[in-house]
This record gives structure tokens, sequence and C-alpha cells, in this order.
């Protein structure tokens, strides 16, 4: 069985591509909306035996607990340097790998 790890930003940070659509509130939900489709893609997938995600979000962390996932705050900025810190804070015995999704994965599936 392998583990997954979905890294998330700050809201206040996310889909700034997007703008000038999306105020940042809408961004936000859009950003958690996707993120509960990537979760529930997870946690239907087979393989996966863990889910957990790493974010410097309380907010993010407090949503991703009440879908069932694990949350790992991570408060420096990087996308690699979160990662890293995800990855070791799953690594266990036995582990068979790690299965890193962004958090916005549109039409994201088992």
């Amino acid at each position: 069985m392998i583990d997954a790890l979905v890294p998330v930003k700050q809201l206040s940070a996310a889909k700034s591509r997007l703008l000038p659509g999306p105020d940042r509130a809408g961004a936000g939900h859009l950003t958690l909306a996707m993120l509960d489709d990537v979760l529930a893609a997870l946690s239907g997938a087979e393989q996966v035996a863990h889910v957990a995600v790493v974010t410097p979000d309380e907010a993010v962390a407090r949503h991703v607990a009440t879908a069932g996932a694990r949350a790992i705050l991570w408060p420096r900025p990087g996308l690699n340097p979160s990662l890293d810190h995800g990855a070791a804070a799953l690594a266990r015995p036995g582990q068979e790998g790690l299965l890193v999704v962004l958090g916005d994965v549109a039409g994201v599936q088992s």
C-alpha cells in the first residue's frame, strides 16, 4: 500500500492566476471544492492506505481533518520543502511508496 500526499498553499494565495476573476473568498471556496474532489478520489483508490495534506493554512488543515485526511501543518513556503516535510512525516516501515497529487486536479477520479 502507498500513501498519498497533497500539497495545498495558503488560501489567501490560491488560484491567483484566475484574478481578476473570483475574489479571494471565491478563490478559497474553489480551492477547497477541488481539494474535496481530490481527497474523495484518493480515499476511493484501493492501493492508497493513507491520505495527508501538507499546508501552511490552518483553515485548510481543519477542513481536511473533517474529510478524514491527515493534516500536516508546514509554515514555510515552497512546494519542494513542503513535499519533503510531508514525506518525512508520513514515512513508516513497510511503506511501499508515496503518491503526490496536487490539490486542484480537475476531473480527478479514483
